[in-house]
């Protein structure tokens, strides 16, 4: 594929960080171009590399992904924001979307899932399962 799909992970777990990289190289359309572990260092690496895709963890350091959210929204609108959380709740999903995610997935999702939702948010622009 010539233009892969540029992905940026930002999740404070270095394990669980590590663990998504390992299985999103593993599809050829997808490029994983960089991985923080906080909001700040997720805006400061934005600000040199932009990306496609963005899976956002809401709990992180320094500054969270709940607090990042609506800044990067703002800044790079064109951005497909996937929250991964372990918090998968109906107030916390409502409140992500009307800051701009355009999808929402629990942290137990299969790998499958995930990919699916990244083609989803490029191809229709949102992904949300039932």
């Amino acid at each position: 594929m010539a233009n892969k799909i540029k992905v940026a992970i930002a999740e404070d777990h270095y394990m669980v960080r590590q663990g998504m990289i390992s299985l999103l190289k593993l599809e050829d359309e997808l490029d994983v171009v960089f991985d923080v572990a906080n909001g700040q260092e997720l805006l400061d690496r934005l600000n040199e590399q932009p990306v496609d895709i963005l899976l956002l963890d809401l709990d992180m350091p320094v500054l969270s992904g709940e607090k990042v959210l609506p800044i990067i929204s703002e800044e790079y609108p064109h951005m497909g924001i996937i929250i991964v959380s372990m918090h998968y709740v109906t107030d916390l999903i409502y409140r992500c979307v009307a800051q701009g995610a355009k999808g929402f997935l629990p942290k137990q999702s299969d790998f499958e899932l995930v990919i699916d939702a990244i083609h989803s948010v490029i191809d229709k622009g949102f992904y949300f399962d039932s």
